[in-house]
């Protein structure tokens, strides 16, 4: 939240599933003169034809983790990143009576 204009922009959202929020704000910061746009995203619970209409929006990355199974993406514009390592940690720290929220 702020001035866009002559700024790089990431979006955040914490879940997705038509991809319809991500591309009204990426078109509305490209509009008010962001000069990209790109986001991430926690949960992609993408439904068909999300992954066509991200790849035609202005966003120019998403990164996307693999809490959820995911269909082949296409490199050129999505990036997944493995939850998998925090996870066995977060684990690991539990058992241990450790500190969670120190791994972030």
């Amino acid at each position: 939240i702020g001035l866009i204009e002559g700024r790089h922009v990431c979006l955040v959202d914490d879940e997705s599933s038509t991809g319809s929020s991500l591309i009204a704000g990426a078109e509305y910061v490209m509009a008010h003169g962001a000069l990209s746009v790109g986001a991430a995203l926690i949960h992609g619970k993408l439904v068909e034809g999300a992954v066509e209409r991200l790849m035609a929006s202005p966003l120019e990355y998403i990164y996307i983790t693999d809490t959820l199974p995911q269909p082949p993406l296409p490199e050129s514009k999505f990036k997944v990143l493995s939850f998998a390592s925090l996870l066995a940690n977060c684990i690991v720290a539990i058992h241990q009576d450790e500190s969670v929220s120190a791994l972030i």
